[in-house]
Formats: C-alpha cells, structure tokens, sequence
C-alpha cells in the first residue's frame, strides 16, 4: 500500500468522523436539526421537577403536587395540546385547548399564558412562568 493510498483512506475516515456529528438536539441523527415544533410534538411530557423563585431570591426546588405526578402533556402538529389527568387524583379533569410559539419560538404559549421556552430538546422541555415578582419553573421530560 503506498502512502498516497493510506492518506487517501486516512482522510476519507476522517470526512465520515466528522460527517457523524451529533446535531444540535443531541440525538446522535446525522441529518438535519428536528425544529422546535418537530421536538414538541414528539410523545408525551411528563413533569419532572417544579422550581420557584419568589420575589426574585433565586430558584429553589418546589414539591410537585401529588396530583401533578402522573400527569401527561402533549402538544399536537394541528396546534391543540392535550393535558391528561391521570389516576393519582381526580380532583382535576383533562384539558385541552390551543398552543403556538411566539417572539421566534422563544415562548409558548398554552393554558391562555405565555411561557419562557428555556429548552427543548429530544428528552426534555424547560418552561418557565413568570408572575409580577415571582416565576416557576418546570421541567418535563418524555
């Protein structure tokens, strides 16, 4: 084998190295990033963490109500979400209603309020609601 021909083959690893990148979003798929709707829209979410920050001290980690734990939120491609109220409590009924992004996909808004898009990604969505002084923050996760 000369050293033309392992150059050669050299390099064309490294062009399929680097071809393999994770995108953006993490999953590992060479292809083009998923957009923000592609990402929502993929199954269900489920709460996994609920912060506070009351009158601006910091976020502090906030116990999720019993009644929230086995809930389940999806978001649909025809821009209706859906809000399963699961067995835990049944207290609450489900809900549904519509849902977009705004200001560039930086908030969505769903439940008649506007959401800070922290993250989106493949495993897990961080919104955060602020109210005058005060914001929660949550945290879902497929």
């Amino acid at each position: 084998m000369t050293i033309k021909t392992k150059i050669t083959g050299f390099a064309f690893l490294v062009l399929v190295a680097a071809s393999c990148k994770k995108n953006k979003n993490g999953d590992g798929d060479p292809t083009m990033a998923k957009t923000k709707t592609e990402l929502i829209t993929t199954g269900t979410w489920q709460l996994a963490k609920v912060e506070r920050n009351i009158a601006g001290a910091g976020f502090t980690n906030f116990d999720i109500p019993p009644c929230s734990k086995d809930d389940r939120l999806a978001f649909s491609l025809n821009d209706s979400f859906y809000l399963r109220v699961n067995t835990v409590c049944l207290l609450e009924t489900d809900k549904a209603d519509k849902w977009e992004f705004q200001n560039n996909e930086k908030i969505l808004y769903y439940l008649n309020q506007p959401f800070i898009l922290d993250n989106l990604n493949k495993d897990s969505l961080t919104i955060t609601l602020v109210e005058a002084a005060d914001s929660t923050r949550s945290i879902w996760v497929h």
